[in-house]
């Protein structure tokens, strides 16, 4: 009995390990990422930016810089970050045509689909005011709608 126990604990193992290890081995879509690229640069430097708007803004807050000096560093900094946006937004592939694009497809699917069918106005059988599936009672005379009813 401790063997059989034993071999289809192995079994159940084996299969999990198999279930996680098999999308590692499909072949696949390799996955690019450029880290060392301009484009990365720029986000990370932008993101620098905007974090020592925050700091400086702290930093204000708490009274260890002067009216005069966070206006002055805000100014400077929050203009480098407009123009690291620019430079972003500049280098980045025009998305506008591949959401056109993305779009149509959509379009595409919903036309090819078929209409469904509209669901069946329920009606009270007492005063037949239109009620909705899930009610009770009738909204105009009080009606008990039970299961049957609604059918």
């Amino acid at each position: 009995m401790l063997w059989i126990t034993l071999f289809l604990a192995f079994v159940v193992a084996a299969l999990a390990v198999a279930y996680v290890v098999h999308p590692l081995l499909r072949p696949g879509q390799p996955i690019l990422v450029d880290a060392e690229g301009p484009f990365t640069d720029l986000i990370l430097r932008k993101d620098t930016v905007l974090q020592s708007i925050k700091e400086n803004e702290f930093d204000y807050q708490t009274g260890k810089l002067s009216a005069e000096d966070f206006q002055r560093t805000d100014a400077r900094l929050r203009q480098q970050a407009l123009a690291l946006m620019r430079q972003i937004e500049q280098s980045q592939p025009a998305t506008a045509d591949l959401e056109a694009a993305l779009e149509e497809e959509i379009r595409k699917q919903r036309t090819a689909l078929p209409a469904t069918q509209a669901a069946p106005t329920l009606t009270c059988p007492q005063c037949q005011t239109p009620v909705q599936m899930g009610d009770n009672f009738c909204p105009k005379c009080g009606f008990a709608l039970t299961a049957s009813a609604q059918a």
